[in-house]
């Protein structure tokens, strides 16, 4: 913003020296009337719109973005005061640059953004780079979500329950060769570690493939896969540029990769459910088991008392407290 504030200090100085032109020339945009003046400034942010976007990266951290939003305060109180420039003028200019420098539509639908958001929409990532920005668009994003999401849901259950299966049965196989003695419960971790094991394998081979494809450094290309597949998806990395064209090689690796990724995703999910869900299920049968030996006990306490005399009862009340205490104080 304050290069792009910058361009517009450096336009107004230039246009000063410009003729004045006809009302009936100038051209009217969201309500304002802009002269040659005003398309000259636009023209000039546009040369320093590409650093523009580099500062815009840049400045993410906060420390950096604290000093970015200092000058261009700055900068705006400095063209305040030589132009006269008013809060309105400021926020109408900034529409119409916005305006000015979106995307069309027909260039942000092209058949790879709209299969981006089609399967942002249904695997919950949500990107957030394309959105709809009609009525029409919006409510039909609604009800494709509300079929798309238990749908996919429900196929990458499938998928993830199969994985899981395939690979609880190989273990067995080994198993029977080798060791018999696990139970259950380790053989449902082991399953679970293995399946953390081909979740990170599978993360750096699309690292790999997103590195290789899209020229980011590994760093960047593990963290795209990261967002994506735990569906956080932030949007500042995603598969496909806005602008760029892709071949139909392009759409089938990303599909691929889509699938892989959340199926793996998915089936790391579902053994861990089954392995807390079996701890859960073992400390309530401990639970249970303290509770039943408890009762067992005080049942006992209260056969025996019945055959005591009132001082050997008090003795037995003594025992019992400070066993109490002790086993509470462990």
């Amino acid at each position: 913003m304050s290069t792009m504030l910058c361009a517009l200090g450096k336009a107004l100085e230039e246009v000063n020296h410009l003729p004045k032109v006809e009302p009936s020339t100038r051209i009217e945009t969201d309500g304002i009337y802009t002269d040659i003046k005003a398309n000259k400034c636009l023209e000039l942010v546009d040369i320093e719109q590409e650093n523009e976007l580099k500062i815009y990266k840049a400045t993410l951290e906060i420390g950096n973005e604290i000093e970015e939003k200092s000058l261009i305060r700055a900068t705006r109180e400095k063209l305040n005061q030589k132009y006269n420039i008013s809060d309105e003028d400021w926020n109408k200019l900034e529409r119409i640059m916005k305006q000015r420098y979106s995307l069309d539509s027909n260039t942000m639908w092209s058949f790879g953004n709209a299969f981006i958001f089609a399967g942002s929409v249904v695997t919950t990532v949500g990107y957030g780079n394309i959105v709809p920005r009609t009525a029409n668009g919006r409510l039909f994003c609604i009800f494709y979500a509300l079929v798309g999401i238990p749908l996919t849901c429900l196929a990458l259950k499938t998928i993830g329950e199969k994985l899981r299966d395939v690979i609880t049965s190989l273990i067995q196989n080994i198993k029977k060769h080798f060791d018999r003695s696990n139970t259950e419960n380790v053989r449902k971790g082991i399953v679970f570690g293995i399946n953390i094991f081909l979740w990170i394998i599978t993360l750096l081979l699309l690292s790999i493939l997103a590195h290789w494809r899209r020229g980011w450094t590994m760093l960047e290309s593990f963290y795209f896969c990261f967002i994506t597949f735990s569906t956080i998806g932030f949007g500042d990395f995603v598969a496909f540029d806005k602008t760029e064209a892709n071949t139909v090689a392009d759409y089938f690796i990303v599909f691929l990769g889509v699938v892989l990724g959340f199926a793996v995703t998915s089936t790391v999910l579902f053994s861990f459910s089954s392995v807390m869900e079996d701890k859960s299920q073992q400390t309530r049968l401990v639970e249970a088991f303290h509770e039943f030996k408890k009762r067992l006990t005080v049942s006992k306490r209260i056969a025996v008392a019945e055959t005591l005399n009132t001082q050997e009862k008090e003795q037995c009340e003594e025992l019992y407290e400070k066993e109490t205490t002790t086993e509470e104080k462990k």
